[in-house]
């Protein structure tokens, strides 16, 4: 029978490349359409708000009250210009072009402008749009607003990257949809293969049952007629042979393999897991988290108001490092957990403490409660990775189990793209607090996902000495080896220090610092996932070519802060995008020879304690960097601003690469031949 999964690629990879022509036509249809309307647009809004304010002004000078005694002109300015970011400056001129009120602009370039208000309708970079007030045949003042000549092409950029943005979004989730659809349609089939294998092998024992009540359903009933048909024939020719012919059908129960009548009744049918149906939920349910990354510390920093002996920085980095340690924590706990209540249950106690935390963080009014709720999700979210990934192990074999977890880091990565990218679009649209309900949406579909999609869960693998638990011992033997030592000092703990620190903290405050949405911040944050999803592959396949961990690994620290040099000559979304996505790529060339780097340096080590052992005491080591990096990246932010704790942060992650290529100069690595290692 021909495999399933090559077709099954091929349906879902040419769905793909028809629906990202769809959305890139699309796309272009609406930016042709829609940009040359944008200065139209433009002029006509400030034309309104001009006339709604020369209106009001009118009303006053028909009471024949002095243009220059008229009350609360300024006011109405500016509450005007924080209403409308496109109008720069408002003016109130009197019919020689002196100028009465001005707010936007200082006194010299007032008088300046309403001079220019009288014979023109430009004036250096602004369009002016005025209104007149008095009698159109004899007007004594006039309204002048200014509109920046870039504006409009401001607002078509954002727009355009609006929809690069929602077109990559849109294609991944279609991806993940695609994904699970054709794996969850075609595992009845995939039974079907392995039953019709194990019988060309000579193995007539699968029992066949099909959920499916259609053509699917009616072949696999047909295929296990065929094989109880074989099981009772071989059944009735022992019962009725004897001499030597008792001799042939022994030999014949030695070449193939019969059920067993006493336990017939008992065989369980034939029933697949498959691993990538898991990957949608993870993917909705850390893309319910990742949605929240554009605004977050801005969320913390103004619903928290001011702490006595706390700046606001410090504020906002107390709950990002807490969220970082309460999960690390909680993942060990819920491998302890997952064994006990199963890892379907542990999945739904932490989706529900997750969505819970996601809904009433949008309630939260204090800094306590915003910390309490954040604790909450952490509890949830790593109950629900550690589940999951329990999930994975049960339905693999260990040859497999690689290729399993590679599956949900890949939709943690594609989670990582969409949920930034679209929530920063959305809180613009909605507010942040509409945003964390939305967010708890996503993560109670994520439940409904697994519970009502993911019938086939695998029996429980059971533990073995490659796969206990890491002890404190074991993490005490790994750091009394010097060079593992060396590389969680000097690589994993700062790699992980400088990621949290510039795309969860820095990066975000230091763009609405310069006045960039949250659409803009989750657009950044994009190009970061979209780079290391893209450079992690090449970088693991080289690394393994080229049999050179080390160089990968201080290369990529070294990366780090190039990729952070452009800063300090532009500023704006775009270029802090460019630098995210190379530091993107300098992070991926890390990822993987890291990983692999661990048990090779580790090797007497992980012959001891496994290898798996070992990657869980590094993971867990790792994480310190983490919980570390948002109170390090405030403490630099309130004594250099964002712009040099940017730098400085990248600097130690490059500092340390330095240091660990120094530590490991004369270290000798042997390369083991590939294998399958099992991920932790």
């Amino acid at each position: 029978m021909r495999d399933a999964s090559g077709w099954r690629a091929t349906v879902t990879v040419v769905a793909l490349v028809i629906l990202l022509a769809a959305t890139a036509g699309v796309g272009t249809i609406a930016w042709q359409t829609f940009a040359p309307l944008f200065p139209v647009q433009l002029d006509l809004k400030a034309d309104q708000v001009a006339s709604a304010m020369a209106r009001r002004i009118d009303r006053a000078v028909a009471y024949d009250i002095p243009l220059d005694q008229v009350r609360g002109v300024g006011t109405m300015f500016e509450t005007e210009l924080e209403r409308s970011p496109e109008i720069s400056f408002a003016l109130l001129i009197d019919a020689g072009g002196n100028p009465l009120v001005a707010r936007g602009l200082d006194r010299l370039a007032a008088g300046d402008i309403a001079v220019a208000a009288l014979s023109g309708d430009s004036f250096g970079r602004f369009r002016l749009r005025s209104a007149a007030i008095g009698p159109e045949e004899a007007p004594v003042a006039a309204v002048v607003l200014g509109v920046p000549l870039d504006y409009s092409a401001q607002v078509a950029r954002d727009i355009l990257l609006d929809i690069v943005a929602v077109a990559i979004v849109a294609c991944l989730i279609a991806f993940e949809l695609l994904l699970f659809v054709a794996h969850r349609a075609t595992s009845g089939l995939r039974d079907l293969q392995d039953a019709a294998d194990r019988a060309e092998a000579g193995d007539f024992t699968p029992q066949l049952s099909s959920d499916d009540r259609g053509p699917l359903g009616q072949v696999a009933t047909q295929c296990s007629h065929m094989l109880d048909q074989v099981n009772t024939a071989f059944r009735a020719a022992v019962a009725q042979c004897a001499g030597a012919a008792a001799a042939a059908l022994e030999e014949l129960k030695r070449r193939y393999r019969f059920r067993d009548p006493d336990q017939t009744a008992t065989l369980k049918p034939v029933r697949r897991f498959e691993s990538t149906l898991v990957r949608l939920p993870l993917f909705l349910f850390a893309f319910a988290e990742d949605l929240t990354r554009p605004f977050l510390p801005t969320f913390i920093r103004d619903t928290a108001g001011a702490e006595p002996g706390m700046s606001s920085d410090l504020l906002v980095a107390v709950p990002i490092s807490v969220f970082m340690l309460v999960w690390a924590i909680s993942q060990p706990i819920g491998a302890s957990l997952s064994g006990r209540l199963g890892r379907r249950r542990l999945f739904v106690i932490g989706a529900i403490a997750s969505l819970t935390g996601l809904a009433l963080t949008a309630t939260a009014q204090s800094f306590n409660e915003i910390l309490a709720w954040r604790i909450l999700t952490a509890l949830g979210y790593g109950t629900v990775l550690i589940s999951l990934q329990g999930m994975v192990i049960d339905g693999t074999s260990p040859r497999q189990r690689a290729l399993g977890m590679a599956t949900l880091v890949g939709g943690l990565l594609a989670a990582g793209i969409c949920g930034p990218a679209l929530g920063g679009v959305i809180a613009e649209e909605i507010g942040p607090r509409a945003t964390f309900l939305v967010s708890a949406g996503f993560a109670a579909l994520s439940l409904l996902v697994l519970l009502l999609g993911v019938h086939r869960m695998p029996p429980p693998r059971p533990a073995n000495g490659s796969a206990a638990k890491p002890t404190w011992r074991d993490g005490l033997k790994l750091l009394s080896n010097s060079r593992f030592l060396a590389l969680m000092l000097f690589s994993a703990i700062p790699t992980k220090l400088t990621a949290v620190g510039l795309l969860f903290f820095l990066f975000p405050l230091y763009l609405v610092e310069l006045g960039a949405s949250s659409g803009d911040v989750g657009r950044a944050q994009m190009m970061y996932f979209i780079a290391f999803m893209l450079g992690a592959p090449m970088a693991a396949a080289l690394s393994d070519r080229w049999g050179d961990r080390r160089s990968f690994v201080v290369g990529g620290g070294l990366a780090g802060i190039v990729a952070m040099l452009p800063l300090l000559v532009i500023e704006g979304p775009i270029i802090a995008g460019l630098c995210l996505l190379g530091f993107g790529f300098a992070q991926s060339a890390i990822s993987a020879p890291q990983l692999a780097l661990v048990t090779d340096l580790a090797r007497t080590e992980a012959a001891a304690i496994g290898e798996t052992t070992v990657v869980g005491v590094f993971r867990l080591i790792e994480r310190i960097g983490g919980v570390l990096a948002p109170t390090l990246a405030a403490t630099l932010a309130i004594a250099y601003g964002y712009l040099t704790a940017i730098l400085v942060m990248a600097a130690i992650a490059s500092i340390t690469a330095l240091m660990l290529r120094l530590t490991l100069a004369g270290t000798a690595v042997v390369q083991p031949p590939p294998r399958s290692m099992e991920a932790a």
